[in-house]
């Protein structure tokens, strides 16, 4: 049984994410405080973190414009394949998997 309101919102905040990210292997929510808290699926592809990454500082550079996480994910499957080409380009391996232990991992985007 649904105690209402709260309950609901937290429901259709977590049913809005899931569509969000429908195809991601990532999750991100963006804090009022400005800090990006990242979930990745267990087996995700290598480029996961990186895309992670991509997005919380498209988010970062972007702070106080309206419907961020909707953009920011927009943003990223528009202009993602284009900054692992350019990265590329400059000598950055790409392809070679991020590998971090299970737990949390804390990167700041200054």
């Amino acid at each position: 049984p649904s105690s209402g309101g709260s309950s609901d919102a937290m429901q259709e905040a977590a049913d809005e994410l899931l569509s969000l990210y429908q195809g991601e292997h990532h999750m991100l929510v963006w804090t009022r405080d400005g800090a990006a808290q990242i979930i990745c699926q267990e087996q995700a592809p290598p480029d996961t973190l990186l895309r992670a990454l991509w997005q919380a500082t498209w988010l970062h550079c972007h702070a106080g414009e309206p419907d961020l996480l909707v953009r920011s994910v927009r943003a990223l499957h528009e202009s993602f394949a284009g900054f692992v080409d350019e990265a590329a380009a400059l000598g950055w391996d790409v392809q070679t998997p991020v590998l971090c232990s299970l737990g949390q991992v804390r990167f700041r985007v200054v």
